[in-house]
């Protein structure tokens, strides 16, 4: 995904990533800015895929590829990130529209 903050090490309200940058204040990083420069490959999108996505978009991870050959179904509601408005989409078409709203 492409990423329209600058990670910097001030907490803001703007910048969703900035209480990420405690990482680089505790010493469990040295330069946080590089993980926008970072992908991901995802191999199924379903339960616990499409929560890894969503979860290493909002790290600001820089690109993520996903791969699943499933749409999703009503019956997918309970273990995944999907809604209703989804069933019919492949997983990997509702995922994106969900993470372009996450981090467009």
């Amino acid at each position: 995904m492409n990423q329209r903050f600058i990670l910097s090490d001030e907490v803001v309200d703007t910048n969703p990533f900035s209480r990420l940058m405690a990482l680089k204040r505790m010493g469990i990083i040295e330069d946080y800015q590089k993980i926008t420069n970072f992908t991901v490959v995802i191999v199924g999108v379903g339960g616990i895929g499409s929560l890894a996505a969503e979860m290493l978009v909002r790290c600001g991870i820089g690109k993520i590829i996903l791969f699943d050959y499933d749409s999703v179904e009503m019956a997918n509601m309970n273990r995944l990130f999907f809604k209703p408005k989804h069933c019919g989409m492949t997983k990997v078409e509702a995922a994106k529209n969900i993470l372009k709203f996450i981090s467009p």
